[in-house]
């Protein structure tokens, strides 16, 4: 046993997040970011940041092009300080080809490994859209490209089945209610904190 008062407390490193996304990751769409660091009290750019960008994919680069941006505002200490990263996007990516995807998912990874060396990577395929069978196959396409690519990042596949529940999905058909983005927010927690899926079950008669 280890007495209390030989534990050196001022050693002991609280992890610190970098949450990106797209415009599910938005205040004006329940921005699942913001849900993770209330619930687990933390304060904006203190203990975690938040990269979002409204229709930003793998394939257009504009993910990266706001890590990017939000990097260059930082710190080498905050960056360093950065232990996990959880990223949830991909509805956007379902117009552009596999080998844009590959490049962009190559060189978002390639960025964040560099620029947050102390980090766990976690992606979280969490979105889901009902405009069309050609747009919900883009969507899958895109999916099924990120998990064929990533290298270092640890990917949590199967997380947009909740998004699946019509009642999940706002007026809009894409983005998420309230109640989902509580959801994704679930999702990246039990991610974060080693789980390899999603746990959070809230659909009613769409029980799956």
């Amino acid at each position: 046993k280890i007495a209390d008062h030989s534990v050196n407390k001022t050693k002991i490193v609280s992890d610190k997040y970098l949450f990106i996304g797209d415009s599910y990751n938005k205040d004006y769409h329940n921005s699942w970011g913001k849900k993770v660091g209330t619930r687990l009290g933390l304060t904006l750019n203190s203990d975690y940041w938040i990269s979002a960008t409204s229709g930003g994919s793998m394939g257009n680069g504009l993910i990266l092009t706001d890590v990017v941006t939000l990097a260059g505002t930082m710190t080498d200490d905050e960056k360093n300080s950065i232990t996990k990263i959880a990223l949830v996007f991909g509805v956007n990516d379902w117009a552009y080809t596999q080998a844009q995807i590959a490049q962009g998912t190559e060189d978002l990874e390639a960025f964040l490994v560099a620029n947050f060396p102390n980090a766990d990577i976690v992606f979280c395929a969490a979105q889901w859209g009902y405009y069309n069978d050609t747009y919900r196959q883009g969507v899958i396409r895109a999916y099924n490209t990120y998990a064929a690519t990533f290298k270092k990042v640890r990917y949590v596949d199967k997380a947009y089945t909740m998004m699946m529940n019509p009642a999940m999905i706002d007026s809009d058909m894409v983005h998420p209610t309230d109640e989902a983005a509580n959801n994704i927010a679930s999702v990246v927690i039990n991610a974060l904190n080693g789980g390899a899926k999603w746990t959070y079950v809230s659909y009613g008669q769409y029980d799956l």
